[in-house]
């Protein structure tokens, strides 16, 4: 790691060449349904002015339209406004899968290096971006997708924040994937 030259805050090396499984799935029914690496597998990820960047491209949030119809709030850790009411403003989580295929999604080698390192400063400032007092985000990361090999249900990891830290949850492909369920993406460079 390389902190605070040239205005760079700080840069981490990471190997997104394998999947990132949770120690708690290795050797249960869990399998890779899919794993797309960023290049050839080992990428820089820079923190800089509340940003991260991959490669030097910016990680950008990414939501279908539906996801953005409408947004509700977080008030005192419960959601309020259009979901609260029911009228939903979210996607299928197969649907967006469809739209992010385009995309350059993150693997969750990059959720892990967030998680691990989320108490250094430039990371910590990145991350206050989705800690809002209006609102919290779990950003996702559909690079890597687990499948269980019982049910064979789908899921991507992602950021949940919750007893003042970041973890991860998975999240399932069948259920509805609302405004605070951004896929994080690389920025596409014309």
């Amino acid at each position: 790691m390389t902190e605070n030259t040239a205005g760079i805050e700080a840069v981490f090396v990471v190997d997104t060449s394998l999947p990132s499984v949770p120690e708690e799935w290795k050797g249960n029914d869990w399998e890779i349904e899919e794993h797309k690496p960023l290049g050839v597998g080992k990428v820089e990820v820079t923190f800089r002015n509340g940003k991260m960047f991959i490669n030097g491209q910016q990680v950008d949030e990414y939501l279908s339209k539906e996801q953005k119809a409408e947004q509700g709030y977080v008030d005192g850790g419960n959601f309020v406004g259009a979901i609260l009411l029911g009228e939903g403003y979210y996607m299928n989580g197969y649907e967006l899968l469809k739209e992010l295929t385009e995309k350059i999604v993150l693997p969750d080698a990059i959720l892990d290096l967030l998680i691990r390192e989320q108490n250094h400063p430039a990371v910590a400032t990145y991350l206050r971006v989705y800690i809002t007092p209006s609102q919290i985000r779990f950003p996702s990361f559909w690079g890597t997708r687990y499948r269980t090999a019982g049910t064979g249900e789908t899921c991507v990891r992602g950021l949940f924040w919750a007893n003042d830290e970041w973890m991860w949850i998975q999240s399932y492909l069948h259920n509805p994937w609302f405004w605070f369920f951004p896929a994080l993406v690389l920025e596409h460079k014309a």
